[in-house]
């Protein structure tokens, strides 16, 4: 029999819960040996994510035949945490440094409510859509953020936070917003792409609906692999990260550039879980003359280590369609 430890993630990572979510067994213990290790990779543009876990020949068990629960707090950090992930790899598929950020803003005469900033994001939208069909160009691709929330006795101001690819120009762009102040800026890639920007935007998620973006949106790329990383191998990282990672990732995705990786370590199960990023080189030129994202032309110009390294830009990605998704964990 052949266990992943995809279910079992939660005992490489025990202190960094606190005490009220999970309580690790005091009996718990491994059965088995680690048989190898799985490894899933999600591509996200450019950025590239990898996470390997160990295959065990049986399940961990409990001996009082107890389940790992986690706690109503617990879980609803897990699923913040996962709409996070999503909304930063989904802007990184599909966004480049062409691209805009917007921060609308309201007056205070036209403060909202809830539902009325919620239908003042759609009417805006609407008319940028409009616009770009009136003049020919490819619908846009974007996504966004809503924040305004009860801080103590105190409401929160009301605005907007979008990422948009499009063919309009900024002043087109800010021009239809008519209820406040409106901010747009070119999008600027880090080593990480637009990861730091997507953790900022997300950095007060609420509800089951997070985030709001377009239909047109591609997904990032998952593959799962039980042999790329072999238990020799991830013997060699855990015992010297700063040594081996590099070395061997690089060479696990040729073209690849190593950012950084942790390694966490569990007092419950044996193995260990690795997290790497990585990024894909730049060819050289290959996305200074390209068009904005949306095609067309655009009308203006446990216990862990963590190590990292290198520095480039993201590219930017085809348009191609997707579909609207928060990400939940169960």
């Amino acid at each position: 029999m052949r266990i992943s430890a995809d279910n079992w993630l939660e005992l490489f990572d025990v202190e960094g819960m606190a005490h009220e979510d999970w309580m690790p067994p005091r009996a718990f213990k491994a059965e088995g040996t680690v048989l190898g290790y799985r490894s899933k990779t999600i591509r996200s543009g450019n950025q590239i994510e990898v996470m390997s876990y160990p295959i065990w020949s049986t399940a961990p068990t409990l001996p009082d035949g107890a389940q790992v629960k986690k706690s109503a707090a617990a879980i609803a950090r897990a699923n913040a945490e996962n709409a996070r992930k999503h909304f930063e790899r989904k802007m990184n598929v599909n966004f480049c440094d062409r691209d805009y950020r917007i921060d609308l803003t309201y007056a205070d005469d036209f403060l909202p409510d809830a539902a009325q900033a919620q239908r003042d994001v759609q009417n805006y939208l609407r008319r940028v859509k409009y616009a770009c069909r009136k003049q020919g160009l490819p619908q846009p691709k974007y996504m966004g953020v809503s924040e305004g929330k009860r801080e103590g006795s105190r409401q929160k101001r009301v605005h907007h936070h979008i990422v948009i690819s499009c063919g309009l120009s900024r002043d087109e762009l800010e021009s239809i917003w008519k209820k406040g102040r409106v901010r747009t800026d070119r999008l600027q890639a880090d080593r990480f792409g637009y990861t730091a920007l997507a953790r900022y935007l997300m950095k007060e998620p609420e509800g089951a609906k997070r985030y709001f973006c377009s239909r047109n949106l591609r997904e990032p790329t998952v593959t799962v692999s039980d042999t790329k990383l072999s238990i020799r191998k991830a013997e060699r990282i855990a015992q010297a990260v700063e040594e081996s990672a590099p070395a061997i990732f690089e060479r696990l995705y040729p073209g690849c550039e190593f950012l950084d990786c942790q390694v966490k370590h569990s007092d419950f199960v044996a193995g260990v879980y690795i997290s790497v990023r990585l990024r894909k080189q730049d060819t050289k030129n290959e996305r200074r003359d390209k068009p904005y994202s949306g095609g067309g032309k655009a009308r203006s110009a446990g216990r862990s280590r963590t190590i990292g390294k290198g520095s480039t830009r993201s590219r930017c990605a085809p348009s191609a369609d997707g579909s609207d998704a928060t990400g939940r964990s169960t």
